[in-house]
């Protein structure tokens, strides 16, 4: 039962809570009248209730307690707006809960793309790290201990004796005897004959090739040249280098005029006094504006057939006889004819490779005096020419591939200068660059797709606009 302001009592009339979970029993509502009202009033109100329950928003039904709808009573309309209120809390519940869920969600997928990313980043590193092709160029090859029962260790003993206190004083006493006759007949040629004739210069030719022999013997050097070099001519010899031994190899058939970089101490001195006859270009790797002239220097020498053909080690540094790395570009741009060079070392008894950061020139001389034989070989190839429209890297990758075919080694397309430098702040700046800008790209992606999910939840409506329509 339910009492309205007028204190009538209408039986049979739904109470509140039948109103609000029951929308049927509004179908159902009996309309009641008054004894006092007309049939035509009746009719009137009908038709009201009917015009109210076809524009109510929350699909509730309008119904008639005596003469008060739902648009008259103000005890069913309180009773409406506590329903729309609870409705409206709960929709916003909703809502938020799905903005904090859609919000841990961007959340957690901005931590793993972030994550990822840095991962990335540092799996990169680590795989340099592990997989060091660059430093595996430049390892010297580590001799295999035999030595390890009672029955080899009295042999390798004896090899010890032999090498060191036999074949290492012998060859001591040949290659002091060597310098000795190299040191009078270069005094005796530079006393008696002119500066720049042409006997003095065969004379000191003759004597530096002597030496170069002096030298291969005192390594018990076993070498065997394949092919001979091709004529006097504009030509420029190119090879792949492993120590300076590779230029006493080589000169022991003919003189070349050499380029390369100064060194210091025992190997300064030779490059000054003793090569100067050779009209060497020796270069600083530090200084640019000693490159330029440098480079101007070979064009010339390249171009003038009266001097002694150029003999170049494109790669800029020794590498351990098993790798090629990248050829520099410079010989190849001085228009002549390139002849490729290979040499390849057996290792069996001594590593020719020279690393100069962690031994003198002095101890790589030693080892090899001090072991039982070098054995190498030299193979000249043919001459190459630059064809039409290939640029002076292509050139340069051309002949070195020829070089590893024949001397076995692995082409690798690594920078030897990278050997002595150390990162530029510029590259490191253009590193961080890249990666910051990703970090961007995906805090930018985050943010947009956090916007469109604020525009698909929306916000729930308001009860005052359905207090509009009541009203």
């Amino acid at each position: 039962m339910e009492t309205l302001k007028t204190g009538v009592e209408i039986p049979g009339a739904p109470q509140k809570e039948e109103i609000l979970q029951d929308p049927a029993a509004l179908k159902e509502d009996e309309v009641f009248v008054d004894s006092s009202t007309s049939s035509c009033e009746e009719n009137n109100s009908i038709s009201e209730n009917k015009s109210a329950r076809a524009s109510d928003e929350l699909g509730t039904r309008s119904a008639l307690v005596g003469d008060y709808d739902i648009h008259r009573s103000p005890s069913t309309r309180a009773l409406m707006m506590q329903s729309l209120e609870a409705n409206y809390l709960l929709e916003n519940d909703i809502r938020r809960r799905k903005r904090k869920d859609s919000y841990s969600a961007q959340q957690a997928s901005l931590a793993t793309s972030v994550l990822s990313e840095t991962t990335e980043m540092f799996m990169e590193g680590v795989d340099d790290i592990f997989d060091d092709n660059f430093w595996k160029c430049f390892q010297s090859k580590k001799p295999r201990a035999w030595n390890w029962n009672l029955y080899l260790l009295p042999f390798w003993l004896v090899g010890i004796i032999t090498r060191y206190c036999v074949l290492f004083p012998i060859r001591l006493f040949f290659f002091v005897l060597g310098w000795v006759l190299f040191g009078f007949g270069m005094l005796l040629v530079q006393v008696c004959l002119p500066r720049g004739s042409k006997r003095r210069t065969k004379l000191e030719h003759r004597l530096i090739s002597f030496q170069c022999g002096v030298f291969a013997f005192t390594w018990g050097a076993v070498v065997r040249f394949h092919g001979s070099p091709p004529a006097h001519g504009q030509r420029v010899f190119v090879a792949n280098h492993t120590s300076m031994i590779d230029v006493i190899i080589l000169q022991q058939m003919r003189c070349f005029s050499l380029v390369g970089q100064k060194h210091k101490g025992v190997v300064r001195f030779l490059q000054e006094t003793v090569l100067s006859c050779l009209q060497c270009v020796w270069f600083d790797r530090g200084e640019m504006k000693d490159r330029q002239v440098v480079a101007q220097k070979l064009k010339q020498h390249a171009q003038d057939t009266d001097r002694n053909p150029l003999l170049v080690f494109p790669e800029g540094t020794c590498v351990n006889n098993e790798y090629a790395i990248q050829f520099k570009k410079g010989p190849f741009e001085l228009g002549v004819p390139i002849c490729p060079v290979a040499i390849k070392y057996n290792k069996i008894f001594v590593d020719p490779f020279w690393n100069s950061k962690k031994q003198s020139f002095q101890m790589h001389l030693f080892e090899l005096m001090t072991s039982w034989c070098l054995i190498c070989d030299v193979w000249y190839l043919e001459p190459q020419v630059r064809r039409s429209g290939e640029s002076a890297v292509d050139f340069a990758a051309r002949c070195k591939a020829k070089i590893c075919h024949k001397a076995g080694l692995k082409n690798v397309d690594l920078d030897g200068y990278m050997k002595y430098w150390k990162p530029s702040s510029r590259f490191v700046q253009g590193r961080q660059e890249r990666f910051a800008e990703t970090l961007r790209e995906i805090f930018r992606k985050e943010e947009n797709d956090s916007e469109t999910e604020v525009f698909h939840i929306g916000r729930p409506q308001s009860p005052l606009r359905h207090r509009r329509n009541i009203d």
